[in-house]
């Protein structure tokens, strides 16, 4: 991953998240692309109003006071020149308690536009789900909606229709404002129109429905008689600098739980797994753990404490007791409540469904809410001793991110990333006038769907001529390291078996049988290639020494050396999947079992 890219999962990954997540529901419950795009315009526009409400409230007080201050302005730049204006105009900003920097403000709308737009454009511009999917006169969601047609010419009247909305929108929004500020949202409009017209339709129909929404919104707020915002008492109910640096570390306590602490937990456990399956530059899985961390600092440490900046009101008080709270109930429910529901996969997937008891649900539940009670309180009542909180809390994050990154690094470090060969390394000896003999061992394949496959794609029975089927196979085992050494060996190398031969170590054993077969081919004169051996000398990424005493014998680890472009594809959306992943899972397991199974949705989430 590059420099951008991390900036990415910092910034814009957690919305993206947002987006696919309503998405995922929506779709889920609608069976319907459209109305899910419909329900996540709607979803994420109620979501930032308070931030877009606060925002035109900072907009147009910045504009009241520019066009007040306007007639004095001119007269200062018609009656001086050089650094004789320069320097009147900053006596007259200063008299007027106005700061240069305060430009920003007539902006915070569109800076908040643009993340938002940077996420919705990457989750939407690559959805699968759109393509071939009509919504009424346009045919095709994934591609550009080509509603008119001239001979060669086709117009894209989605984007036309946005741009339209948006001037309009603009145009009420700064009915008494400035001509250079309705030139500016008129040149904003246009650049959208730019950016958009030859994307997905999708995806501009999404924006067309915020346009719609931010257009509703100033109709309203046009003809809304303005209402005498309620002046929060100091002391009150406002959230002092003491209370928001203890939301702060509330946040930092659950950016290193969900970004840190538990992805660095599911690497230790098999560092070699979760490499990427494809291509040959595989990369230290704890580069992942950055990927995770940034995305749950973007989520808590940027986009949480933005929000309840942009939307204060009388009750964020509260928030210094309830955001301790919540850091404290997603500790203990993953480390009290942590259950486990089997293996799982590179992909974060359980081996088994994820199910709980309704005992165990209520008494999660009634745990949760007495620890968010017991802590607010705590907190809002030792509000003195707010600075030794703040600095233990601190302290304490620094201390479990620092242990969590150096246990990762120690475990991961006798470990090898790197496949052991080239594709220009790689020979299999074939002939063309005699026989081949390729053996074909498929992990987690039932042998009995065969017969009905080649019956639903005729096709494969003529590109698997020649191959022999054997109905009964069956593995031993309900494991790859159980199952392989008697699909390899034989009956010698059952489990049973192999639980005869107690004075010698399982690794051995394993080994052993994977040579067997190889050996017997080698034994009657042929020329023998092994790809892949399935946890040779019990390594992920198997480890071919246990051949070399075997000069007949050519072994090869192949997983992604030979793979086309589609696969390498593949392999960096894996790489992708699993820096969301690690976060999401961090999340799900931090969660009430009341809300986990909703959390992870049969694993379909990942």
């Amino acid at each position: 991953m590059s420099f951008l890219d991390y900036l990415f999962c910092l910034f814009i990954e957690p919305l993206k998240l947002l987006f696919e997540v309503v998405f995922f529901y929506a779709y889920k419950f609608t069976g319907n692309v459209g109305i899910s795009i419909v329900v996540i315009s709607l979803v994420i526009n109620i979501l930032v109003l308070p931030l877009y409400k606060r925002a035109d409230k900072l907009e147009k007080e910045q504009l009241e006071k520019k066009k007040s201050m306007k007639p004095w302005v001119d007269k200062i730049k018609a009656a001086f020149k050089g650094d004789e204006r320069v320097m009147m105009l900053q006596a007259y900003y200063r008299e007027n308690n106005y700061k240069t920097t305060a430009v920003f403000k007539e902006s915070v709308s569109l800076f908040l536009q643009i993340p938002f737009f940077m996420a919705a454009y990457s989750f939407l511009s690559g959805l699968k789900l759109l393509q071939g999917v009509s919504l009424g006169p346009i045919s095709d969601l994934g591609s550009p909606d080509a509603l008119i047609t001239i001979g060669a010419l086709s117009i894209n009247v989605l984007p036309i229709l946005m741009t339209l909305i948006n001037i309009v929108s603009g145009f009420i929004y700064t009915e008494k404002g400035m001509i250079k500020d309705k030139i500016k949202l008129i040149l904003i409009a246009l650049v959208f129109l730019v950016l958009l017209y030859n994307s997905p339709a999708g995806l501009v129909f999404y924006w067309t429905l915020n346009n719609v929404f931010s257009l509703g919104k100033n109709i309203v707020t046009h003809f809304q008689k303005p209402k005498p915002e309620a002046k929060l008492k100091k002391g009150s109910m406002a959230l002092d600098k003491k209370g928001f640096a203890i939301v702060m570390i509330s946040c930092a306590v659950l950016t290193v739980l969900t970004g840190i602490m538990i992805p660095s937990d599911v690497i230790a456990e098999n560092p070699t797994e979760l490499i990427k399956p494809f291509g040959v530059n595989p990369c230290n899985p704890v580069l992942y753990i950055l990927s995770s961390a940034l995305t749950a600092a973007g989520t808590f440490m940027i986009w949480t404490p933005l929000f309840i900046v942009l939307t204060k009101n009388r009750f964020s008080k509260y928030l210094e007791g309830i955001m301790p709270g919540i850091a404290v109930t997603a500790i203990v429910n993953y480390v009290l409540f942590n259950k486990n529901f089997g293996y799982l996969s590179k992909k974060l997937i359980y081996e088994y469904r994820m199910t709980f008891g309704a005992m165990d649900i209520i008494l999660n539940l009634l745990a949760d809410i007495a620890i968010i009670a017991v802590v607010a309180l705590l907190f809002l009542k030792l509000k003195k001793y707010s600075k030794l909180l703040i600095s233990i809390g601190l302290a304490g994050v620094i201390a479990i991110s620092s242990i969590n990154v150096f246990m990762s690094l120690a475990m991961t470090s006798g470990h090898n990333y790197t496949y052991n060969n080239t594709a220009d390394e790689i020979a299999v000896p074939m002939t063309s006038t005699g026989k081949n003999v390729v053996v074909i061992m498929m992990d987690r394949m039932i042998s009995g769907y065969l017969p009905y496959i080649m019956n639903e794609r005729p096709e494969l029975v003529e590109q698997f001529d020649g191959f022999t089927y054997y109905p009964n196979t069956v593995s031993f085992g309900h494991s790859t390291n159980n199952g392989a050494p008697s699909l390899f060996g034989g009956y010698d190398y059952t489990p049973a078996n192999l639980n005869k031969r107690a004075d010698e170590l399982l690794v051995d054993k394993h080994n052993e049988a994977l040579k067997v077969l190889p050996t017997v081919f080698a034994d009657n004169g042929w020329k023998v290639t092994v790809g892949d051996a399935p946890y040779a000398n019990y390594e992920w990424l198997s480890d071919l020494s246990i051949y070399d005493d075997d000069d007949r014998i050519n072994a090869y680890n192949m997983t992604g050396v030979l793979s086309n472009p589609t696969l390498m594809e593949l392999g960096e959306e894996y790489e992708l999947r699993l820096n969301r992943n690690l976060f999401c899972y961090g999340l799900m397991k931090t969660l009430p079992y009341l809300l986990q199974p909703v959390a992870y949705s049969g694993g379909s989430i990942f």
